[in-house]
């Protein structure tokens, strides 16, 4: 069984391991509305895919400009696996994101419009509080891929295969890392109130990024102001059963100040995903 280090609460799984794939999705075209023939669903996972490139990199920053602090070395090896698996999830959005670009998406003014507040960010926070930017924006990865495993009809329902394939490849690897950032966090003497400051703030420029993106596919569409587009949206992300009525419970969790990522364990989730998933689609360990 793994040794949990000084710093955790509620140590992670021990068949559970922070350890990248190397994948293989098929993913070499890209329907227009590929979600269920429905723009805003097509849309707000293209969205999401937009932000992952920069925001992987500014994650592993995050951790590495407190590494040298931390001494435990089962933590340090979650942060390698953390820092490989990020570095895998960027490469793999970045050949989605190209496949947007090709239909004529600007994605080069995404990219911009995110790297100013991206730079913003670790101008304007000390390294401490980009750590807890990440623990903030880590705990959303982590409850969104919890609730894409636990109901994936709700989420990815009549997607092709392709993108149910990518989307739970990232949920699984969410989850296997969930706690690392929050771990290291603490380790190097975080506390509670840079944390839930942070996740106010990031709660705040998580959902403006997010709906500033997903308007500009809208937009480029020429669906943005039509009332069946935010009809299929707000049943999308509220109606029953919404993916934000899936997640807000768990989003509260994090504002507790005995809260701590493993204390949802949804580790089966991930032994489901590997007995199913991980040997058809998956090419050869990364290094």
């Amino acid at each position: 069984m793994n040794t949990p280090h000084a710093a955790s609460r509620c140590p992670r799984p021990s068949h559970v391991d922070v350890k990248p794939r190397r994948m293989r999705f098929g993913l070499d075209s890209l329907k227009r509305h590929w979600h269920s023939n429905d723009a805003f669903r097509s849309h707000f996972f293209n969205g999401l895919s937009t932000l992952f490139p920069q925001g992987e990199r500014f994650f592993i920053d995050s951790v590495r400009g407190v590494q040298h602090e931390i001494t435990d070395p089962v933590l340090l090896a979650e942060i390698k696996g953390f820092i490989a698996q990020e570095a895998v999830h960027g490469h793999e959005h970045d050949k989605y994101n190209n496949l947007l670009r090709e239909q004529g998406y600007d994605i080069d003014k995404l990219d911009r419009h995110l790297g100013f507040w991206t730079r913003l960010g670790q101008k304007l926070m000390t390294r401490k509080q980009q750590l807890a930017t990440t623990c903030a924006v880590e705990h959303f990865t982590a409850i969104m891929a919890n609730a894409l495993m636990r109901y994936p009809q709700d989420w990815l329902g009549d997607a092709p295969d392709a993108m149910k394939a990518i989307w739970r490849w990232h949920a699984i690897e969410e989850t296997e890392h969930k706690a690392v950032c929050f771990d290291a966090y603490e380790a190097v003497g975080g506390g509670y109130f840079t944390r839930i400051l942070m996740m106010i703030q990031t709660t705040i420029h998580f959902s403006y990024v997010t709906t500033r993106h997903v308007c500009h596919f809208l937009a480029k569409d020429g669906v943005l102001f039509k009332a069946s587009t935010w009809k299929s949206g707000f049943q999308f992300l509220w109606g029953k059963p919404g993916l934000i009525r899936q997640i807000f419970r768990d989003y509260l969790d994090y504002y507790r100040p005995s809260f701590h990522p493993w204390q949802h364990d949804n580790s089966t989730l991930i032994d489901e995903w590997k007995a199913q998933h991980e040997e058809k689609y998956s090419v050869r360990p990364a290094a």
